[in-house]
């Protein structure tokens, strides 16, 4: 749980600190949690047992969840939502390298308390057969729309693009059984190697990651539909320096919390101030590289 250096990182990352858990050797998915301030879950990607490992924001283990007898084939992101007043947690197993599936997981569950050992039972957790109307897909980026209703999907390539998919989302309510869900397409990005994505539940705002940036499509009035935010260009960034960044979640300060693969894996956050800097840095390169083409 020792503290990371993040100076002469272009990025702006801070409090950036080392997961202390020698078991979570590919951290895949992340998700700030609702139930304890400055706690968080993260999952490894495939291998080992079904189990999410909890942390403080120091890094240090705080508890651990076991899902029993849950498939673990190859678990790609976590996201944190709140539906009815009750903390939730969605698993995507949802990887599909060679495009080879017959269909994709969902898990969706009550979230337990971060600080403490517990184990879930089949009759506790909502499970999704996922399909694509489009045949087998990679997916390594899900997250949970609560305002629209929504479990978004985006795809990853290693061309020039990626497809978004959507399913209803469904109610806490539900029988905790299997059902079955076709993903509808409802637009395709210029992005590819998209690894994680997450939902700023406060503004709405849809954060993508891929290998090489972070993307922002900013929220507007609760009534837009997913597709026209999409169309609108994105705010780009630059994440931190890391071996391969695979998660992304949002806190309720708008906080970019980010982790990367790897034993003791980096953990640490963009805040507000310095994604504004960042944006400060871009518009002051525009408006040299306008002057220079004014004096030419």
């Amino acid at each position: 749980m020792s503290k990371k250096s993040s100076l002469g990182d272009p990025s702006g990352v801070t409090d950036v600190v080392s997961l202390d858990e020698s078991d979570l050797k590919e951290s895949s998915g992340l998700a700030v949690s609702n139930r304890e301030p400055l706690h968080f879950w993260s999952h490894n990607d495939s291998g080992g047992e079904a189990r999410l490992y909890a942390f403080d924001s120091t890094g240090r283990k705080s508890g651990h969840l076991n899902l029993k007898s849950t498939k673990f084939e190859d678990w790609e992101d976590l996201a944190a939502f709140v539906e009815d007043g009750v903390p939730r947690l969605l698993i995507a197993d949802s990887g599909d390298n060679d495009f080879e599936r017959s269909h994709a997981r969902i898990h969706l569950f009550d979230e337990p308390s971060p600080t403490k050992k517990s184990t879930l039972e089949d009759n506790e957790i909502q499970t999704i057969r996922l399909t694509y109307e489009d045949g087998p897909q990679d997916c390594e980026a899900v997250a949970v729309d609560v305002a629209r209703g929504l479990i978004i999907m985006v795809t990853k390539t290693k061309l020039p693009y990626c497809g978004v998919y959507s399913i209803p989302l469904p109610s806490r309510g539900d029988k905790p059984k299997d059902t079955e869900a076709t993903a509808k397409r409802v637009c395709s990005l210029p992005i590819p190697m998209v690894t994680a994505l997450d939902v700023d539940s406060n503004s709405g705002d849809l954060w993508l990651v891929s290998y090489f940036h972070g993307l922002c499509y900013r929220g507007g009035p609760r009534s837009m539909q997913l597709q026209e935010q999409f169309s609108r260009a994105p705010e780009i960034y630059e994440l931190p320096r890391w071996k391969q960044i695979e998660a992304v979640a949002i806190d309720g300060e708008h906080n970019v919390w980010l982790t990367s693969e790897g034993k003791n894996a980096p953990l640490g956050r963009l805040t507000p101030q310095a994604l504004a800097a960042q944006r400060t840095q871009v518009q002051g390169a525009i408006n040299e590289a306008k002057q220079l083409g004014h004096d030419d």
